[in-house]
């Protein structure tokens, strides 16, 4: 998963959680202050039940005092206004709550209205006479539908009470949730951020100073420095860009070395070569005519021919060190490898045959053209096969094989083979190392320059061998993509 993706991911993370823990706060908020309201308004359905129960026993105070025999003129006055207020207030508490049963209300006004009746009569009665309105008074069916009524508005009271006490109670417990809730989002978000910092530390932090650290490691000559990048995001592509990076810079810093130390060479060999070819030209003209001299001489004839041998191996050995210290330039051009492969097994076959060694061409079908130069190619693998045929046994056979490298894709891999002795470890190292040869008659170039002009193709050679299990030389060059 990628970096942005992962980020994403995260950021995301943080705004579900944030927005999860808003809307919590929000709806417990509300909650709770739909509860108080509530609470606030059965407090004040409350308040006004009690107001009314108040009035009806200032109205039952008054009403009794009457009945003591005290007189009252006013009574009229009196008692029915507070029955109308009682009405008035039972009416618009009926309105305003709806939180209390309505039954509560029908039993009231059930009992409200004979209640009314029966004290419309006391009263037109005390006009006429007080002392029938007193009998009146003290009947048990007045007294029965006051104590009736006083019962129900004490219950109204009670249930506006219990209505009161479990809105307290509901706000309460949204008050607990909220509580519980800005906790939880607390902790959500406290917990979201030491993740967010260590996810940062492990994505981001801890990959770049590795990599600040690499980079270091370079700056101060290290040219394979080991990157953490077991993870396939972009910090893992850069790592392994900046291993290959590395690699790259060691392999060119190798290769400028390598060209300063052959032109270095060169520039001495060009002058010993120089020096020492007169002198040895004089040798050469003082030796043939000292042998047609002393032509009927055997002995001396055969010591001047002896010398002019050692003299022409000696220029050609200085000829083969000058070709191999001179820069190598490649002219490319889109040619068939399998017809420069070809080309070089018809040219050492003579040599193959004289050594009685076969070639066994073994040329992959329709490969795709690779931009090569063909003379320059021709020398490199020329000199590779004729080292193959050299250290065959005889009667053995020379593979000569190519294909597209299952390797590296976009390379064609030729490889050439042989059964001979083989070679260690050690002179794999040294094969390519200019003047490092084992064969007697050898120059120790010939090597050397075919890795030169391979990787002047940008190409590369590879040896695969074991003592005692032949050698194998591996090519790979790369092909035209439209050839493909």
């Amino acid at each position: 998963m990628t970096i942005r993706a992962r980020l994403t991911i995260l950021i995301f993370s943080a705004f579900v959680i944030a927005c999860s823990s808003g809307l919590a706060a929000t709806w417990a908020v509300q909650s709770m202050r739909e509860a108080l309201e509530t609470s606030q308004r059965l407090h004040r359905s409350q308040l006004r039940a009690e107001g009314i129960r108040s009035t009806f026993l200032e109205a039952q105070f008054v009403l009794s005092s009457f009945v003591a025999g005290e007189p009252d003129d006013e009574l009229h006055k009196k008692i029915k206004p507070a029955l109308e207020e009682i009405n008035r207030e039972l009416a618009t508490l009926r309105a305003d709550e709806k939180a209390i049963p309505e039954s509560y209300f029908v039993t009231l006004e059930e009992t409200c209205k004979p209640f009314e009746t029966m004290v419309d009569r006391i009263l037109k009665a005390n006009r006429e006479a007080p002392k029938v309105a007193r009998r009146l008074l003290r009947r048990p069916a007045y007294l029965d539908f006051a104590s009736e009524l006083t019962i129900q508005i004490n219950d109204l009271i009670a249930a506006a009470r219990t209505l009161e006490e479990q809105s307290t109670s509901d706000a309460n417990r949204r008050a607990r949730i909220a509580q519980a809730l800005a906790w939880a989002s607390f902790v959500a978000l406290m917990t979201l951020g030491v993740v967010a910092i260590l996810l940062l530390w492990r994505w981001l932090i801890r990959p770049v100073e590795l990599l600040i650290d690499a980079t270091q490691r370079i700056s101060r000559g290290e040219r394979e420095p080991k990157i953490p990048h077991y993870r396939r995001d972009e910090l893992g592509q850069l790592a392994r860009q900046i291993e290959s990076m590395a690699g790259h810079i060691e392999t060119y810093q190798n290769q400028l070395v390598e060209k300063e130390r052959m032109a270095a060479v060169g520039e001495m060999a060009a002058a010993v070569a120089h020096n020492v070819r007169n002198p040895l030209a004089s040798i050469r003209a003082v030796s043939q005519s000292l042998g047609r001299s002393v032509e009927g001489n055997g002995d001396v004839t055969e010591a001047t021919a002896t010398v002019i041998k050692t003299v022409d191996r000696a220029d050609r050995w200085l000829k083969d060190l000058l070709i191999a210290m001179r820069p190598v330039t490649v002219e490319r051009s889109p040619q068939d490898v399998n017809s420069v492969l070809r080309e070089i097994a018809d040219a050492s076959t003579d040599f193959a045959e004289k050594r009685d060694v076969d070639l066994d061409m073994q040329l992959a079908p329709e490969l795709p053209a690779a931009e090569i130069d063909p003379r320059r190619m021709t020398q490199a693998l020329f000199s590779v096969v004729i080292n193959a045929i050299e250290a065959s046994p005889l009667g053995d056979t020379v593979r000569i094989t190519s294909a597209r490298s299952t390797v590296e894709p976009g390379m064609i891999e030729i490889s050439i083979s042989d059964h001979g002795p083989g070679v260690d470890e050690e002179m794999k190292q040294k094969m390519f190392t200019p003047f490092y040869g084992t064969k007697k008659s050898g120059t120790g170039v010939g090597l050397n320059l075919t890795q030169r002009i391979v990787l002047g193709h940008q190409g590369h050679i590879l040896v695969e061998s074991a003592p005692g299990e032949g050698l194998t030389m591996i090519v790979r060059l790369p092909f035209l993509k439209d050839g493909e």
